[in-house]
């Protein structure tokens, strides 16, 4: 078989065993990508790094400007910021090898980009990624007519991630299965009467990283009309996990609008996969309880993330365990410690919001030392109020090797005064005391 028929079956039925045949023809040509292949096939063993380097230097020496790119199995994923970046990437002879494309831009280099890649034939796309950061436009980006050559450009695109506002008016691709999407009206398609789509996993977040899409939250009748359950008829996963309250990226998506409440009245009896954010309330697990009355061939319902006051889940619903800090939400941007260590004139002062920011971003992947030691930070500051019955500030004291294990193995670039605070303790190694003191402030 020659490389374009092995291509055209990679596109329609992508598997190993295809991908080690169209491996072996490559090394067959001279081409690298062979090689390439049959090392990602192998896992990547570390016996290889250096070699696989040297392939992707030799195979991308001419590749047009790129954000980013990547390879896996010898095709690439790239990310681009301009029509012009995207229309080289495609017309040169690494057009057909890409399997992941990203653009990233305002709504003008959104709309001209999709206009460029609907110009060429790209049957291995498989995943197109569209980030639009830009105000929220009059009318979608996409236009109909471009949205059509779009289809027929990618037949065998299998998820579409659109991250943003009105980016696709109706849009219905028969072969996209996977649907990603930030933001209440990036699909028109979400809501109202049309065609069915043949989706079977959606990821759904009502709003884009832009906190200002949440100022004012969408109309109650808009968001009561998203997902009409006769428009996904095969729509069996559901993902709502990336909806906490907040405007903080990546999980806290939601805004004003609370899940559990609109799932109650969404009731989209075909899901049998459900993931959730987190329960903050008794009121929000009756909502959860309501809604699976509607949802009978549920046979998972997962919740993403649980906090020290999340109530506690009936069966079938599975929790994980129990995050000891406080969802960023309820956080006050200005709610401060000062730290105090004997010896040193003036007391650290530090944000518990960037203390939460650390804990969503680095808690699973620390050392087990380092994540009891912040557990217990957390414990003490639950029962840390701000005065006394007499008005005086409240003190509470921590062993200092405590702080030094929570903080020690953090990456902390982007927290100053977390930062500050570490390097304190550093340079006091040998004459830290056995306790650190710590009271509440009103910050900055």
């Amino acid at each position: 078989m020659s490389s374009e028929e092995l291509e055209r079956e990679l596109a329609t039925a992508w598997s190993r065993d295809l991908l080690a045949v169209y491996a072996d023809h490559l090394q067959g040509t001279g081409d690298p990508r062979g090689e390439l292949i049959a090392i990602d096939l192998a896992g990547r063993p570390a016996a290889s790094e250096g070699r696989r380097a040297q392939l992707v230097a030799t195979w991308l020496a001419d590749l047009p400007a790129a954000d980013n790119v990547d390879v896996d199995h010898g095709f690439l994923a790239i990310e681009l910021r301009n029509p012009d970046a995207v229309e080289a990437a495609l017309a040169s002879k690494f057009g057909p090898q890409i399997r992941t494309l990203t653009v990233t831009g305002p709504g003008d280099v959104i709309a001209e980009a999709v206009k460029r890649i609907a110009a060429h034939r790209l049957p291995l796309l498989a995943r197109l990624v569209l980030n639009h950061g830009g105000d929220v436009p009059r009318t979608p980006l996409v236009a109909s007519a471009t949205a059509d050559e779009l289809t027929a450009a990618t037949p065998y695109l299998a998820r579409l991630e659109v991250n943003g506002r009105r980016v696709f008016g109706q849009f219905v691709h028969p072969h996209v299965a996977t649907l990603v999407v930030s933001g209440f009206d990036a699909l028109a398609s979400l809501s109202g009467r049309g065609a069915a789509l043949p989706i079977e996993t959606l990821d759904f977040a009502f709003h884009r990283t832009s906190l200002l899409d949440h100022l004012p939250p969408p109309a109650d009748p808009l968001v009561r009309a998203l997902l009409p359950a006769d428009r996904f008829p095969r729509l069996r996963h559901l993902d709502l996990s990336r909806n906490e309250p907040g405007g903080h990226p990546p999980h806290h998506l939601g805004g004003q609008i609370d899940p559990f409440g609109w799932l109650r009245r969404t009731k989209l009896a075909q899901l049998t996969h459900l993931r959730l954010p987190s329960l903050r309330s008794e009121a929000q697990l009756a909502e959860l309880q309501a809604s699976l009355v509607h949802m009978p061939n549920l046979v998972a319902i997962e919740l993403a993330r649980a906090y020290a006051d999340s109530p506690e889940p009936p069966p079938p619903i599975v929790a994980p365990p129990r995050r000891p800090w406080p969802p960023r939400d309820q956080v006050h941007g200005r709610d401060a410690l000062t730290i105090t260590i004997e010896g040193h004139p003036y007391g650290e002062d530090v944000d518990v919001t960037g203390a939460v920011d650390l804990m969503e971003r680095s808690f699973e992947t620390l050392p087990p030392t380092a994540r009891a030691a912040w557990s217990e930070f957390w414990e003490l500051l639950a029962d840390l109020g701000w005065d006394d019955s007499e008005g005086q500030p409240i003190t509470l004291h921590l062993a200092t090797q405590v702080l030094v294990r929570a903080l020690e193995p953090l990456d902390l670039e982007d927290e100053r005064r977390w930062s500050d605070l570490r390097m304190l303790l550093r340079q006091r190694t040998a004459t830290l005391p056995d306790t650190i003191s710590i009271r509440r402030y009103w910050g900055w």
